[in-house]
């Protein structure tokens, strides 16, 4: 489903990764990185796919975090995985003992630089401050070149390849998920912010473009539609509909429902990591990540907007979640809680992500202030620092109780009665 980049869990951590730190936790690592790309197949036989972000510094060292966003402009002078040489203004959000650093610059994006590849860096006096809409517009019509255009909204910068209104669909349809998203979290109790940055989404025309886009940043998106790049913090996706007209681009859309379901997915983390609801770079259990973009992501067909409600029964899921729990196994519950190796193994991702958005619908619609809880304990989690699976476990016990066998009982007997719409 969502391509996002996460990092690597201690379940499918090298040796050297697995390393701990006193408090228990592992520190995570802090550059350029590596992807291991896996596409997930739905049971409707659309493809998208997981994309893990999987950092590599010298010796692991211990991380200080930084106060995010507070910090001066520096500016930084360092070799990129390509071994080009790159001037960057930034401000630090992490510094690791031996010298590495997480940064941040103006357009929102992380920036992972290993030691050995900082040439220089230079303190300013000019303070840290997000760049606007407008800028960030002119950024990437230069960036992106001839044949290009932006559409801005109120939170979106939207850079598009393709016919204007289907970006303008885009555009409104992001704005609606961004809408509904803050007032269905609000409404539970939970504290959000507004984004710093502006919003991006990438739509490209064709497929070639797509996957080209993806292999500058080191991701293979074979068979992928769309991913959100937690890195660069865009969304990008390519137009399933060119050639439609205005005339039958709804038509063609209802065609697509898995576009309209991949748009909403990738929307919908792009969201949650620029509101507080998730950190960025932080220990993520994907479960929950994923679990609730796929929690938002079911498109209602029988709106001309392709998408308005939340929280629906997702029938392309559930066949296969049904599936996967038959059968009384028991040990499902602690696995998905404690690892993200079911996400990880291209033979069990399909049943990760159906689990993950059952679990999800089970917590938010019957222990929801519980699950409110664990969302708090979760996004207060520090930058690159990965939990162990005991961690974790502990972390779901301590919202949603000890008995990890009774939650899972409780859980089977709900999704058993589940029926599709």
């Amino acid at each position: 489903m969502a391509r996002i980049a996460m990092g690597t869990s201690p379940a499918n951590a090298t040796k050297g990764e697995r390393a701990r730190t006193a408090n228990g936790r592992r520190p995570h690592a802090l550059c350029e990185g590596t992807v291991r790309p896996a596409i997930v197949r739905t049971v409707m036989a659309s493809v998208a796919g997981l994309l893990l972000f999987v950092g590599v510094i010298s010796g692991l060292a211990p991380v200080v975090q930084a106060a995010d966003r507070t910090g001066p402009f520096e500016r930084l002078v360092f070799q990129t995985a390509a071994g080009k040489q790159r001037d960057l203004l930034a401000t630090v959000l992490v510094e690791a003992v031996d010298g590495g650093l997480l940064v941040q610059s103006g357009d929102g994006a992380l920036w992972p630089i290993d030691k050995p590849d900082l040439v220089s860096r230079q303190r300013t006096e000019t303070p840290f401050a997000p760049e606007t809409g407008h800028v960030v517009a002119r950024g990437l019509l230069g960036e992106r070149g001839a044949g290009w255009q932006v559409l801005e909204t109120k939170h979106y910068v939207v850079c598009t390849q393709t016919h204007r209104r289907y970006a303008e669909w885009c555009a409104a349809l992001f704005e609606r998920l961004y809408f509904a998203f803050d007032n269905h979290w609000k409404q539970r109790g939970v504290t959000l912010v507004d984004p710093a940055f502006p919003l991006v989404a990438l739509i490209f025309e064709k497929e070639a473009g797509f996957l080209e886009y993806g292999r500058s940043l080191g991701h293979d998106l074979e068979g992928a539609v769309g991913f959100y790049d937690i890195k660069s913090n865009r969304i990008a996706f390519y137009d399933l509909t060119a050639g439609s007209t205005d005339g039958d681009l709804l038509r063609s859309m209802r065609a697509a429902s898995q576009q309209v379901a991949t748009i909403i997915h990738e929307a919908t983390h792009q969201i949650a990591f620029n509101s507080g609801v998730n950190t960025r770079l932080a220990d993520n259990p994907l479960w929950l990540t994923e679990g609730m973009a796929i929690y938002f992501e079911s498109p209602d067909l029988s709106s001309e907007k392709g998408w308005k409600t939340i929280g629906l029964v997702n029938d392309l899921r559930l066949p296969l979640l049904k599936q996967s729990l038959a059968g009384g196994v028991r040990g499902r519950l602690e696995t998905l809680i404690s690892t993200d190796e079911l996400f990880v193994s291209p033979e069990t991702q399909p049943v990760a992500y159906a689990q993950a958005w059952g679990l999800t619908y089970y917590l938010v619609k019957t222990r929801g202030k519980e699950y409110v809880r664990y969302l708090e304990t979760i996004r207060a989690k520090p930058r690159l620092e990965w939990d162990t699976p005991e961690t974790r476990r502990a972390d779901f016990q301590a919202a949603f109780g000890a008995d990890l066998a009774q939650i899972e009982r409780d859980w089977l007997k709900a999704m058993a009665r589940l029926r599709s719409r």
